[in-house]
């Protein structure tokens, strides 16, 4: 509860033991049952997997056939893979890569970056319960709806003032095409506020969207209408 579980080789475990992650994910609980009665349990987990794209893992020189590259991520229902947030193709590094000296930035410089996105959602969710203005401040979450502290527990509800029109619609038209679920549409503003914020962005683009929902296809088909994100600030 409130940790970090991490599946290596996710396409090797079972569907059904899958499948029994969607509620924890879900609700942030476990619910276990016996003949007595239900008993509920806090499981509230970030989880963190990794897996070979293909049976044979063998990245670009790869020569499985597209069959059996589904068959083999068959494993990871619609249902649970509708739940990552983030599935990023990480391709094979190069001999020559593993010479030189690493040029991306530290750890350190990342680590004070994603403290100042996490403060600045923070502090907007702060000023939600308020309901008064703040950084990033958005309009008081409608009547019954939960208190969250982070983007991941937001409601779209209290995303969507802050969010430009161009890129809600970007959003509706992969919904209405078939390319984005519902449940899949509130988890990619919520990371597209959270890229937002990475930039010090108040309001959320299309750049920022397009960007979230790139992160989503590694565990599907490729996609045809998704333009360039890297291109697009709107």
């Amino acid at each position: 509860h409130h940790g970090v579980l991490f599946m290596d080789e996710l396409f090797e475990w079972s569907r059904s033991l899958l499948d029994s992650l969607r509620e924890p994910l879900e609700e942030g609980v476990v619910r276990v049952a016996r003949s007595q009665g239900t008993v509920t349990y806090p499981a509230s987990v970030q989880l963190v997997a990794a897996a070979n794209p293909c049976p044979c893992g063998g990245g670009q020189d790869c020569h499985c056939g597209d069959k059996a590259v589904w068959a083999h991520r068959g494993r990871l229902s619609g249902p649970l893979a509708d739940r990552l947030d983030l599935a990023p193709a990480v391709a094979p590094l190069a001999a020559e890569d593993l010479l030189e000296a690493g040029t991306g930035e530290s750890s350190a410089v990342v680590a004070a970056r994603v403290a100042e996105a996490r403060a600045l959602a923070a502090d907007r969710w702060r000023a939600l319960r308020r309901g008064a203005g703040g950084r990033g401040a958005v309009p008081p979450l409608p009547e019954g709806s939960g208190q969250p502290v982070r983007n991941a527990d937001a409601p779209a509800a209290a995303l969507r003032p802050v969010t430009h029109q161009a890129a809600l619609r970007t959003l509706a038209g992969a919904v209405e095409a078939g390319e984005l679920t519902g449940r899949g549409y509130d988890r990619t503003l919520r990371v597209a506020r959270t890229c937002a914020d990475l930039e010090g962005s108040e309001l959320v683009t299309r750049g920022h969207v397009l960007e979230a929902w790139a992160s989503r296809l590694a565990l599907r088909p490729p996609a045809t209408t998704l333009p360039a994100w890297g291109s697009v600030r709107a």
